[in-house]
């Protein structure tokens, strides 16, 4: 099972929906729609934008789908599970992990600005 296909079980239970529903909603197969809710297949980018448009959604929020954690029986997405780590770092600890984002990120502009 995929974060995603966790999700969108979730999903589709909070709000009555049931396949046949998201096959409507998305213009995907039944075969497609199987494979997403199973988490045999995960969403392609262009598949997660029509699941976006689909449940009125911002696509920001469906690729944030895609990072999701279970932490203590919680589903969480990658954000909060950074939040939480942070939190529970000593101070020592934060200041190192700080400087690593930095250097991440500057490795990350760097390679972008040569690919241009």
């Amino acid at each position: 099972m995929t974060p995603f296909s966790l999700w969108l079980q979730i999903y589709i239970e909070e709000n009555n929906l049931s396949q046949a529903d998201l096959c409507r909603k998305t213009g995907f197969d039944d075969a497609t729609i199987n494979e997403h809710f199973r988490g045999v297949q995960s969403p392609s980018r262009k598949n997660i934008a029509v699941y976006a448009k689909a449940f009125n959604l911002p696509i920001d929020y469906i690729n944030e789908i895609t990072e999701l954690y279970i932490d203590q029986g919680e589903l969480i997405t990658g954000r909060d599970k950074i939040s939480r780590l942070y939190k529970a770092l000593s101070l020592y600890n934060k200041k190192k992990l700080i400087a690593y984002a930095d250097k991440l990120l500057t490795e990350q502009e760097k390679t972008a600005l040569t690919n241009l």
